[in-house]
Formats: structure tokens, sequence, C-alpha cells
């Protein structure tokens, strides 16, 4: 049998290609049955019982549901001027197959095409039925509120994505983040938050979003260091830990809260958090890149000390010897003496520590000069073994390294700087080293041009 290649077949394979993507992603989400649709419970009488007291019965739970009715409505008309269309639709251009294709477009041009793109009408439908079964979560107990939050969250989320860029995805996907995050369900919270800040960036929410990131990231680090997880073991069952690497979530998640807004109230904290983690993990490298990043971009944070001390801390532990960079010990040096002019009264508390620090930091760097003269004698070149000697006794005297050094100096008279070539012949044969010719003397001054002039 012969497939017509022709556009019919083409737009029939787009459309089933688009909802097998849309019922895969989640895009689709189930719709509830509506509220108003309980009018059909207990309308007849109960066998047993007479028929005054089913009559009584019907009447009652006909009104309750007459009332339900009648909230919704006025929750409906109260949604419909809130969150008003901001064009007429059919002035929308409507995305073709070819559009629906482009890159940038993929995932909304299969949704419009399938049925499930944007429609405010159906937006706002969805949002009064998300808070309808939010108001009923806030009145029920134990698991029935919990799942009647997971239910909420959902649908504000169905809302949100059937208006994006609008004031109504704002609220509902802050609403969603809300109803995952007080039904524990914390990777579903952080996801709804993220996508919040991401499509509104200056969102009046943001203050509140940082609130529960922070409680979230700090929750997923406890119960890591009570109970962690192998890298192997994925998670099915707990709703409230991500799938996997629940430290590495956490981490993150205080990236966003400093990346997404830096200025926050919360910047801070959520950086020291993460170096405080980091310090305790002993990933003492990360950790000292987060408190030199706080005592720069945080000048006035509380946590100002404690970065100052504990960095010094972890520039002490990322010193890897007398083979590696200096760098380390240079700036817990210099961490000694910021700590003791900018906080002299909690220096004074930790004045023992500090002390034993700074002698840490004199003894290491007398050992590395030490260190280094001994890799030049032992390559028999006395003058640079020299060089290093006298300036470990001259800065470094009262080590016993400098006495070490000071008896190690005589030795070295009458010897050559640098050892002989062993193999003269050998190293004949390959061209010398020409050193670079100055262009002009110091006697000489460069003859400006007739343009320089």
């Amino acid at each position: 049998m012969q497939v017509r290649r022709d556009g019919n077949f083409v737009a029939c394979a787009i459309g089933w290609l688009g909802a097998l993507i849309v019922v895969v992603s989640g895009c689709a989400v189930p719709r509830l049955p509506s509220l108003f649709n309980l009018t059909s419970a207990s309308t007849g009488p109960r066998a047993g019982s007479s028929a005054a007291t089913g009559t009584a019965a019907s009447s009652a739970t006909v009104a309750t549901v007459s009332h339900q009715e009648s909230l919704n409505d006025a929750r409906r008309a109260q949604i419909e001027e809130m969150y008003r269309d901001d064009g007429e639709p059919s002035r929308r251009k409507k995305p073709t197959a070819l559009d629906a294709l482009a890159p940038a477009n993929v995932k909304s041009g299969i949704k419009q095409l399938t049925g499930y793109g944007r429609n405010p009408g159906i937006a706002r439908n969805l949002m009064a039925e998300a808070e309808a079964i939010y108001d009923r979560a806030l009145a029920a107990q134990g698991e029935e509120r919990l799942r009647l939050l997971g239910e909420a969250s959902a649908k504000y989320a169905e809302a949100a994505d059937r208006w994006p860029e609008s004031a109504l995805e704002e609220d509902a996907l802050f609403m969603a983040g809300e109803a995952a995050f007080f039904s524990d369900h914390y990777p579903k919270a952080e996801e709804y938050y993220a996508r919040l800040i991401k499509h509104h960036t200056n969102s009046r929410y943001m203050e509140t979003v940082d609130l529960r990131r922070f409680a979230i990231a700090r929750y997923w680090l406890e119960i890591d260091r009570a109970a962690p997880q192998p890298f192997y073991l994925v998670n099915f069952t707990n709703p409230a830990r991500p799938w996997y690497d629940t430290d590495g979530h956490a981490f993150r998640v205080f990236d966003r809260i400093r990346n997404d807004d830096p200025t926050g109230r919360l910047a801070d904290d959520a950086t020291m958090a993460a170096a405080n983690a980091h310090f305790q993990s002993g990933d003492y490298q990360k950790a000292d890149d987060l408190y030199a990043d706080l005592r720069k971009a945080f000048p006035s944070s509380e946590h100002q000390f404690e970065a100052h001390f504990l960095g010094l801390k972890t520039k002490l532990l990322t010193y890897l010897g007398w083979d590696y960079s200096s760098e380390p010990l240079d700036q817990a040096e210099n961490l000694v003496k910021q700590t003791h002019r900018q906080f002299p009264q909690q220096a004074e508390k930790e004045k023992e520590f500090l002390a034993r620090a700074a002698a840490e930091v004199h003894f290491k760097k007398a050992e590395r000069l030490w260190s280094l003269g001994r890799y030049y004698e032992l390559k028999r070149e006395y003058r640079a073994a020299t060089i290093y000697f006298n300036q470990l006794q001259q800065d470094y005297g009262d080590t016993p390294f400098a006495k070490d050094a000071a008896g190690r100096i005589p030795n070295f008279v009458g010897k050559p700087p640098t050892p002989p070539q062993p193999v003269p012949w050998l190293a004949n044969l390959f061209p010398a080293r020409s050193s670079a010719k100055p262009i002009f003397h110091s006697d000489e001054a460069p003859v400006k041009s007739s343009k320089q002039r």
C-alpha cells in the first residue's frame, strides 16, 4: 500500500505527534469533575428510611449544592473581572504546521495544534476550579487535605499553561507552588516556583518564593545528611524528596535564590547555607569560593564574621603543600589581619584560634621556602638555593627551618651556581637560544613620526 505524501498526511502526523508529546510531558492534566455535577447525589430516599426523611435530606443537599454553585458563580465572576484578555483572540496569528516546528515554538505550537494552546476563557475556568478545590482543602484535614492540595496544584498549573505571559499565569504558578509546598510535594513546588521566576522575573511573589525555596533546600540537606542515598538509588516513593541527588538539588536551589534575586533578603543567607553545607561535606574548595563571594558581594551581611572566620579555615585546608600555589597561605594571612581589624569584639573571643592560624601560616610559609631551597640544592643549582635560604633567614628567622638553612649556606661556597653540562657535545648539536635584541638602547630615544607630531 502506497502512503500519500500530501499536506493532509503531514498535518495528521504532526497532530498525532503533538498529542503524544503533550500526554507524555504531562501538559494535558485530566479535568476534575465539576462541582456543578454534585446535584445528582442523594436525589431519592434511602432504603429503609421514610419518604419524609429522604425528602428532607434531598432538600438539604440541593440547598447546599445551590449555595456552592452561587459561590462558584461569584468566584468565576471575580476571576473574569480580575483577569481580562489583553487583546482580541481573532487578531492573534494562528500558527501553521511550519510555524509550530520552529525551534522556539515547538512546544507551544504542538499544544495549539492539538487543542491545548492559549485560551484565556478556559484558563479562567480552570483558575476558578482550582480556587474551589483549594478552599475545600483548607477546610479538610489529614490525608484528604493533602490529596485536595495536590489536585489544586495540578489545576493551577493547567490554568497557567493555558494563558502564558499573563497576570493569571503569574498567580496560578505561584498558587500551584504553594499548594504543592503545603502538600509536601517539594520537587513539584520548586518546579512551579522556577517557572514563575523564569516567566515573571520581577514577580511580586519573589520574597515568598525565596522563603519557600530556602526551606526546601535546607530540608533536603537535612534529610540527605540523616539518610544519604547511594548514587544508583532512584526515589520512587517519597514525594517530598527528589528522584536522586538530593543534596545536589538543594545546592541548585540555593544557587537559584542567589541568582534570581541577588539583592533579596535571603541571598546572603542562601550563600552562607550553601557554603556551610559544602564545608560539612568536605568540599572545602567550593566552600571557600562561596565564603569569598559572600565577603565580596554582601559587605553589610550579618554573616560577614562567619564568612571571614570559616573562610580562614578553608584557606588552610585548601593549601596543598610547597609544590603548589602559595595563594591560600597569602589569603589566609590577610584574613587574619582583616578579622582583627573589622571584628575586634568577635576576634577577641576567637583569639586563640586566630593566633594558632597565624602561627600555622607563618610555619608553612617558612616550610615552603625551605622546601624550595632544598629542591634547588638537590639539583645542584646552588645560586637559587642560596636565594631561598637567605629569604628564609630574613623573614622567618624564628623557625627551625631558618637554623637548618643557615647551616647549609656555607656548604655552597666555591661551588658553581649552576651544574655543568654533563654531555656538552650533545647540547652543541642544538641551536643556542638567542637573546632578544632591544628595539633601541637606553641612551636612545624613539623618533616620533610626522603623524605623531
